[in-house]
């Protein structure tokens, strides 16, 4: 068995939360996210990782620019920086 990366168990345990309970999972992952809303550099890689990830099988859909939109929304960055 290999070890861990760092954030991986963070992360797991997020799609984990997302999946069993859809609202209560968003409502978790964005205070997770709303961490770095203090942290300019932190909140960029949010949103760059969020988007990566959306567009991981070659479909950033609707659904999905939602979710980093509303991600963008809580750490108060401006969607059209990223090109949402």
């Amino acid at each position: 068995m290999r070890p861990r990366l760092f954030g991986e168990a963070r992360f797991e345990d997020n799609c984990d939360r997302l999946t069993s309970d859809p609202a209560f999972g968003r409502a978790h992952v964005l205070q997770q996210i709303g961490k770095a809303a203090s942290k300019p550099t932190e909140a960029d890689a949010v949103i760059r990782i969020g988007i990566m990830i959306g567009n991981a099988d070659g479909n950033f859909d609707e659904s999905e620019i939602a979710a980093v939109r509303a991600a963008c929304q809580t750490l108060r960055l401006n969607p059209q920086d990223f090109g949402l």
